[in-house]
């Protein structure tokens, strides 16, 4: 146990990505891949999510949170007028182009906006919020999308998430979005009851 901790105190006082990390990652968690090789022949289309939430290539980004709210999601593939998959949006690049904004305010101790903040301070971070919500979702989606095909192996398409460090892959068939699929379906894929036989 102690060495565990110890372990997972280097990954965390590293940066991600750096041998000390890598190291902790390799030895507690092994790659999803070879926890996916236990699932046997089980396909995308088996696990995928369908119908899929998808936000429109218009909708403002305080649309795109509202849904992510509403559904209970982080992430959905963005689709133009004619239903045709343009990108993918997540929660990360909401928050990344609330960074690039300098959407930030003083908060005191508790985590409450701090009653010191000055009237300019407020101002400015209203304005920031504001800006962030009326961004066009095409202005911060990834538009190089990486896609899987519903009769692809689930462990293939983890090794796809893995490689490229996304959470989730639209599925096409063809040019027709019929899904998605997350890490979260593939941890679904390897404790749901029959998995593995």
């Amino acid at each position: 146990m102690d060495s565990v901790l110890r372990l997972r105190c280097a990954g965390s006082s590293s940066i991600r990505g750096t041998p000390e990390f890598s190291r902790a990652q390799a030895l507690w968690y092994p790659p999803i891949t070879n926890i996916m090789r236990g699932v046997g022949a089980v396909k995308v289309k088996e696990v995928m999510k369908s119908p899929v939430i998808t936000v429109n290539v218009d909708d403002t980004l305080a649309d795109v949170s509202r849904k992510f709210h509403e559904e209970r999601i982080s992430g959905a593939p963005v689709v133009d007028a004619d239903g045709k998959l343009v990108g993918i949006v997540s929660e990360g690049d909401l928050i990344e182009r609330s960074q690039q904004l300098q959407v930030n305010v003083s908060y005191d101790i508790f985590g409450w906006i701090s009653p010191h903040t000055s009237v300019a301070e407020m101002a400015s971070f209203t304005q920031g919020l504001c800006s962030v919500a009326d961004t066009k979702v095409s202005e911060v989606m990834t538009r190089k999308v990486i896609t899987v095909s519903p009769d692809d192996l689930l462990e293939r398409a983890a090794g796809i998430m893995t490689r490229r460090n996304i959470n989730r892959v639209p599925v096409m068939d063809g040019s027709e979005l019929v899904g998605i699929l997350s890490r979260a379906d593939l941890v679904w894929a390897m404790v749901k009851p029959g998995s593995g036989k």
